[in-house]
């Protein structure tokens, strides 16, 4: 085997490749939340997040913008609060395996708001710049409460309709 100048076999393989197996997967079950409602009314979603290889707590932070509907977390640089938004939602995780997170937001006034939720390994050790989001759709302009729970609930609805409605030709 030709000698490495400088470093040893050993080294180059524990400094380099070792490293690479070492990243945290943080999985989030939806990739954005449509709420909508009345202004001064809690608008509430949840979702599941998961991770087969990290079990710690998990740091939660929160941005938003009320002047795009674009993924692009750079352009979300107002927090809830300047915007005149209130938000709740656990912010004390321990991730062991997978934890269901409602998340409730209200306005104070009618208008459409996009945000994201940013979920990230709150490491003691190192710096972990990455994390896991979901973006979140508030619009409280039209009046009409709904969430995205509720379509699928419709949607599921009129599939069973239909599957019973075969059955019951079938059957003739």
């Amino acid at each position: 085997m030709k000698k490495m100048k400088g470093i040893s076999p050993l080294l180059f393989i524990f400094l380099f490749l070792i490293p690479v197996g070492m990243c945290l997967q943080i999985g989030i079950s939806k990739d954005e939340l449509h709420l909508s409602g009345q202004p001064n009314q809690w608008l509430c979603g949840k979702f599941v997040i998961s991770s087969t290889d990290y079990h710690g707590p998990i740091a939660v932070y929160n941005v938003w913008s009320n002047e795009t509907k674009e993924r692009n977390l750079v352009l979300h640089k107002k927090t809830a609060e300047e915007l005149g938004l209130e938000i709740k939602y656990d912010d004390n995780i321990i991730l062991n395996g997978s934890k269901e997170i409602e998340v409730c937001v209200k306005s104070k006034q009618p208008g459409f708001y996009h945000g994201a939720i940013v979920f990230r390994p709150n490491l003691t050790q190192g710096n972990v710049g990455l994390g896991m989001g979901i973006w979140v759709s508030l619009d409280t302009e039209q009046g009409e409460t709904r969430t995205t729970q509720d379509g699928y609930e419709l949607y599921l609805f009129g599939f069973l309709i239909l599957v019973g409605l075969v059955l019951i030709l079938k059957r003739r």
